[in-house]
C-alpha cells in the first residue's frame, strides 16, 4: 500500500490526505485537485467486501473496540489491508478530515471471510489544544474502516462524555554532590490517559536555571536530572517544579 499520497503532477504538491477543513475547493482552473493514487492505495487480483462495522466504547472510552468483517468476493486468493481512520467531529481547534489509527493485513480464500479488529486508546484520539498540551475532548467521533483513504467501505460514530489528558506528579526529589557537581534528579510520573512531555523546572529563588522535558506515558515515570556547578548554588534554595507541584531543596 502506498504510503503516501501520488500526485498527477508537480503542480498539486504539497498534496496529503489528513488535510483539515478549510471551507475552500481544492481543484485547480484546468485540473483536479485530487491525487492519481490516495495514500493508501494498493492492487489485488481479487475483490473484497466489507460489513457488519460494530464499534465497543469500553472504561468510560480508554478503550474503543473496533471490528468489522472483510470477505473475499472474488475468484482468487488474496490479501486485503485493512485501514482505520477516525475523525475528531468537533473540537477547539481544527482537527484532520480523516488520520490513519490502524491497519491490519488478512489473507483470504475465495468466498472466505474474516473479522478485523481495532483497538483505540485516548493517545489515538488525542491532539494539541491552544495550551500545546495533549487532550482527548469530549464529543462525536467519525470512525471510517476501508481499502485507502479515499476508498471509505463503513463508517460510524462513537460519543466520549469525558476528555483525557496528561496528568503528572512529582513523586520525589533528591540531590547528591559528584564531584564539583551537584546532581539533581526529580522523578516524575504520569497519573493521567494520555501521553505527554512533562516540563521540570528547577529554579533557584525566581531564577530559572535549568529545564527538562520528559516524555511520559500514562502510568510511566521517569527521572528528570540536573547537572549543576556546586560552587553556583552552594547554600541556595533550589525548587523543582513540575505541573503546578513543587518541592524545595537545600544545598548544604
Amino acid at each position: 500500500r502506498l504510503p503516501f499520497t501520488w500526485p498527477h503532477c508537480e503542480g498539486q504538491l504539497p498534496l496529503y490526505y489528513n488535510v483539515k477543513p478549510s471551507g475552500r475547493v481544492y481543484d485547480y482552473v484546468n485540473a483536479t485537485g485530487a491525487p492519481l493514487f490516495p495514500f493508501g492505495h494498493g492492487l489485488s487480483y481479487t475483490r473484497f467486501g466489507y460489513s457488519d462495522l460494530k464499534i465497543q466504547v469500553l472504561e468510560e472510552g480508554r478503550l474503543v473496540k473496533v471490528s468489522a468483517t472483510v470477505r473475499n468476493a472474488g475468484e482468487r486468493e488474496g490479501d486485503e489491508v485493512v485501514q482505520l481512520y477516525v475523525r475528531d467531529a468537533v473540537a477547539s481547534v481544527a482537527r484532520p478530515l480523516k488520520e490513519l489509527r490502524g491497519f491490519k493485513r488478512v489473507h483470504l480464500k475465495p468466498g472466505e471471510a474474516a473479522t478485523v479488529e481495532f483497538t483505540l486508546t485516548p493517545d489515538d484520539l488525542a491532539f494539541l489544544d491552544q495550551r500545546m498540551r495533549r487532550v482527548v475532548e469530549p464529543g462525536t467521533f467519525v470512525v471510517m474502516v476501508g481499502s485507502s483513504s479515499e476508498d471509505i467501505r463503513l463508517q460510524g460514530e462513537f460519543e466520549l462524555k469525558r476528555g483525557f489528558e496528561a496528568r503528572f506528579e512529582l513523586e520525589g526529589v533528591s540531590a547528591r554532590r559528584s564531584g564539583d557537581k551537584l546532581v539533581v534528579e526529580a522523578l516524575v510520573r504520569n497519573a493521567g490517559d494520555v501521553t505527554d512531555v512533562a516540563r521540570v523546572e528547577l529554579r533557584a529563588g525566581d531564577a530559572l536555571l535549568d529545564a527538562f522535558p520528559v516524555e511520559l506515558a500514562p502510568g510511566e515515570r521517569r527521572a528528570a536530572t540536573f547537572r549543576l556547578r556546586y560552587e553556583e548554588v552552594k547554600g541556595k534554595a533550589l525548587r523543582i517544579s513540575v505541573d503546578g507541584q513543587a518541592a524545595a531543596l537545600e544545598v548544604p
